[in-house]
């Protein structure tokens, strides 16, 4: 499967997304634009990581639709206090439960382009039993089909290689969690193992791939109990 990062659980992945927005120079936070109402998990992570919360509403009166015109205003208003990185879109709504039209998604792709933002789209519940005229339409799959300016930020094999050299740059112990990678993947979609690119990349990356004998070193550091017995899988 090409130009996925799997994480042990969608909480997980939200979580790991936001983290990378910490900041730690001193300048302004990092805002967050997310939908009002939203699942709590966003507003807490916000919270917790010390990052600003960026609220746009939701249209109640209009089946809980999300309007351009009320992200622009929002992200103006931020900036007031924040430097507002990311865009949350969560679709199907949670816990408003509205569906996106595919304008409506390409209008707010626009939107996060036009002003340079991190466009997270969750989509956990894709998977419904849709009313008569309504039709889930996958973010990815949009700004693909739009082609560019848009589609240039989708993360690739390149992204993954990218991430890689940031971890040896800044000697960061690099874990990614591919529990699970044994799926039933769309076609055209393959999975990448992050152990494979590293191999692939060659030196300098792949010398700090995990290895039996890293491993009981680092266990026998943190003073773990250890059973030698095993051999290496």
């Amino acid at each position: 499967m090409e130009n996925v990062i799997l994480s042990g659980g969608a909480s997980e992945s939200i979580r790991n997304v936001l983290k990378l927005f910490m900041r730690h120079d001193g300048g302004k936070q990092a805002g967050i634009m997310i939908p009002i109402p939203q699942y709590p998990l966003y507003s807490a992570s916000v919270e917790e990581y010390g990052l600003g919360q960026v609220g746009y509403y939701l249209q109640e009166e209009n089946n809980w639709s999300l309007e351009v015109d009320e992200l622009e205003r929002a992200y103006t208003e931020s900036l007031k206090k924040y430097d507002t990185k990311v865009l949350c879109v969560i679709n199907p709504g949670n816990p408003t439960g509205q569906v996106l039209s595919r304008e409506n998604i390409e209008n707010i792709i626009k939107f996060a382009h036009k002003h340079n933002l991190f466009l997270m789209a969750d989509e956990v519940y894709q998977d419904n039993i849709y009313a008569e005229g309504s039709k889930f339409h996958s973010f990815k799959k949009v700004i693909n089909e739009m082609g560019a300016p848009y589609n240039k930020y989708v993360l690739s094999r390149e992204n993954i290689e990218n991430i890689i050299k940031f971890a040896h740059k800044h000697n960061l112990f690099l874990m990614a969690d591919e529990v699970y990678q044994d799926n039933i993947y769309a076609e055209g979609s393959k999975f990448h193992s992050f152990k494979k690119v590293i191999n692939e990349m060659g030196a300098p990356y792949n010398k700090y791939v995990l290895d039996f004998t890293f491993i009981t070193t680092f266990l026998l550091f943190l003073h773990l109990c250890f059973v030698p017995f095993l051999k290496d899988i």
